[in-house]
């Protein structure tokens, strides 16, 4: 597993993600493994994390954990780590 933590561009179809540029190659998703909220309730409720989570497998065979940061000022996509 790997640490990545770095802002992506995302296309979706009907919300869901299909795809992700990622240093500026495209990966396209074959499947998404799981798919959840994360709300970090450990923090204050004024500095929570409202994210959007999803484990996605690539057709290249990678394992990628990405969300939706929806608290930020402009929802942002992350490529939180490389799972395999």
């Amino acid at each position: 597993m790997k640490f990545v933590d770095e802002r992506i561009e995302v296309n979706k179809e009907d919300g869901m993600p299909v795809s992700f540029i990622w240093r500026g190659s495209e990966y396209k998703i074959s499947k998404i493994r799981a798919n959840f909220q994360d709300y970090d309730l450990r923090q204050n409720w004024r500095l929570r994390r409202h994210r959007t989570r999803y484990v996605v497998e690539t057709e290249e065979g990678g394992v990628f954990d990405i969300y939706l940061d929806r608290g930020a000022r402009e929802p942002t996509w992350i490529l939180y780590r490389k799972i395999n």
